[in-house]
Parts: structure tokens; C-alpha cells; sequence
């Protein structure tokens, strides 16, 4: 869906019995939420789920309150919206008895204090040269670890890496034809429906 605001997204986890007083997911999304579905109802208790809007663009802890629902089953259900562009991620997911978030253990900075200590600022540069190539090849790859993407994640985000149209010259013509692709998508329509009762 980060990609074209005519696809939205789902993605829902596997059915379990919640035996804690809170779950703990490290996600992060624009336009998006995740929420906990409780035993197959379509309206949770009047409407309500415990749900946490996702409007960060960094990975990190977020709590849901399943203390009511203790012994019920249920799934984690990632949703974007419909009508604006959104994306989400998930890398992990706990629960626990304790209201406190887990600690972040992801550093962007670890690789860089990998191997001898540098001596000079050149050769500190040269480490992060390294560092940010290989982040960019393992996301090439699609191999990409936490600790490289959130390397990755802050070049990106305080713009030390070239990601606008104009200063990508050499992509415009791929993006045109993106754009082209993109305006013969219909636009995403909701009904009503149903599904069919049962447990797994």
C-alpha cells in the first residue's frame, strides 16, 4: 500500500489465546493500525477493540491492553486505510503481565563498531561508506536486517541519502510509467459480507 493508495492492506497473525494482561507489538506505519480481534466478532464489545494507530516512521514498542479479554481467543490484525496512502511494519511481538514497554534493543549504530577501532577521519568515514553499502545491498536483496535498516532508516530520513524525483533524474521515466500503471487501478470500493462461523 506504500506504493499505490488503490491497494489497501491486511495482515493478520495466527489464531491464539490470550493468557496476559497486555501485548506488545514493535511496529510502526502511517495510516494505519493495529488492533486485536477478539473471537471471530465483527464489532468487539459495543465496537471497541484494543487498537493503537500506527503514525511513527521508526520501529518501536506499542502496547495493547488484553487484560479484560484474558482466556479469549483472538489475532492481531494490521490494517491501512482506504482512502489515503499508508504502509505498516512488524518485526516482533510479546506479551506480559507488566504495563512497561519492552526495551528497544535495534541500534542503527552497532555495525559501525564492528571490527579494529578507527584512527583517523577518513577511516571513520570509510566505515560508514561500508556500512551504509552493505545496508543498501541487503535491502536490494531483500536480506535486510533490523539493525541495517535502521541504519538505512536514518540516512533516509534526514535526507543524506538522494530519494526525491529531482535528485533522481535517471529514474523519471521508470516513475512515468509507475504513475501510468497506477491511474488503471480502480479505485478500492467496500460492501458488506459475511464469513462463515467456525473454530481451528
Amino acid at each position: 500500500h506504500s506504493l499505490s493508495s488503490r491497494h489497501t492492506g491486511v495482515l493478520q497473525s495466527r489464531r491464539f489465546l490470550i493468557d496476559s494482561d497486555n501485548s506488545f507489538v514493535r511496529a510502526w506505519g502511517q495510516n494505519s493500525q493495529v488492533r486485536l480481534v477478539i473471537e471471530n466478532y465483527p464489532l468487539g464489545n459495543g465496537g471497541l477493540y484494543p487498537a493503537v494507530r500506527l503514525n511513527r516512521d521508526e520501529p518501536g514498542w506499542l502496547r495493547l491492553d488484553t487484560a479484560y479479554r484474558r482466556g479469549s481467543h483472538a489475532w492481531l490484525e494490521f490494517t491501512t486505510d482506504a482512502a489515503e496512502r499508508a504502509y505498516f511494519g512488524v518485526t516482533e511481538v510479546l506479551s506480559g503481565d507488566q504495563p512497561e514497554l519492552p526495551l528497544e534493543t535495534v541500534m542503527s549504530s552497532h555495525a559501525l563498531l564492528r571490527g579494529t577501532v578507527p584512527t583517523s577521519l577518513d577511516e571513520v568515514a570509510e566505515r560508514y561508506r561500508t556500512v551504509l553499502q552493505e545496508a543498501v545491498h541487503a535491502w536490494e536483496a531483500r536480506t535486510l536486517t533490523d539493525e541495517q535498516a535502521a541504519f538505512l532508516n536514518f540516512f533516509v530520513q534526514r535526507d543524506l541519502l538522494p530519494t526525491q524525483r529531482d535528485s533522481l533524474t535517471s529514474l523519471w521515466p521508470l516513475v512515468e510509467q509507475y504513475r501510468q500503471l497506477e491511474r488503471e487501478i480502480p479505485v478500492p470500493r467496500r460492501v458488506p459480507g459475511g464469513t462463515g462461523g467456525g473454530w481451528n
